[in-house]
């Protein structure tokens, strides 16, 4: 999958920072951290998925990407389609954290949940996330290799967009379990069945890193008090945050 080169993108200190990308509570608090640190800077959020916002990056539509799409053929995080998706250009991959992805439950775990093959169990109800984002392209790559249908799951063809759409679907009883991270589990008073643990990534193109306004953002990931805020959320492992990969 290879897109059209994305044009040079005029980033100022006082021009907003356009993300689009997968759905974090991460990033919204780096939104409102900034913010506090560098009020003349704005970061304006689109939760368009994972591969969307690689998309959106590669048309100019974006100045920074938000992924966790993990590649089957090789077990990694984001380096590959970012590889595939911008051949020949220089970018740089800012890890947010790694969070816990798993199955959202009703407090007490009624159905007895423990993993993906109970989706099929007659009498549960699933909640999707859309084509496109990062749990999805997870989850179906691991029901693949469980050889399970998804016609097979009621509820599969139901969607949300956001890890807390999720969620507040099964707070709400219009589901029974939903795959999602453990922090929107958490937001909600559920329970979680923990499945695995995946890497958060902001992925910035190399015309844009040296701009104030990706500095200011880039000082605030590295900055002690943005990760005692995403530790405090829960669900969330902060070993690598604000690590910078560069291919």
């Amino acid at each position: 999958m290879q897109l059209a080169t994305r044009h040079l993108p005029l980033v100022t200190c006082h021009s907003p920072l356009r993300f689009v990308g997968s759905h974090d509570l991460v990033v919204e608090q780096l939104a409102g951290m900034l913010r506090r640190r560098s009020p003349e800077i704005t970061l304006e959020i689109e939760y368009a998925g994972s591969l969307g916002g690689l998309i959106a990056l590669a048309r100019g539509e974006a100045d920074i990407a938000g992924a966790h799409l993990w590649d089957e053929a090789t077990d990694a995080y984001n380096v590959p389609y970012v590889q595939r998706i911008f051949p020949g250009h220089k970018m740089a991959l800012l890890t947010l954290a790694h969070r816990r992805l798993g199955l959202i439950v009703a407090p007490g775990n009624p159905h007895r949940i423990e993993g993906l093959s109970d989706l099929v169990r007659p009498g549960v109800t699933f909640i999707n996330r859309q084509p496109g984002s990062g749990t999805r392209v997870w989850l179906d790559a691991q029901l693949k290799t469980l050889g399970i249908d998804p016609a097979s799951i009621n509820g599969y063809e139901n969607e949300e967009i956001t890890h807390l759409g999720v969620a507040r679907a099964v707070a709400e009883g219009r589901a029974d379990v939903g795959l999602g991270i453990q922090a929107a589990a958490l937001a909600y008073g559920l329970d979680f069945v923990p499945l695995t643990l995946e890497r958060y990534d902001l992925i910035i193109p190399e015309e844009v890193w040296p701009t104030p306004a990706c500095q200011a953002l880039v000082e605030t990931v590295h900055s002690p008090e943005f990760r005692a805020a995403v530790e405090a959320i829960g669900g969330y492992e902060i070993g690598e945050t604000g690590k910078e990969t560069w291919i």
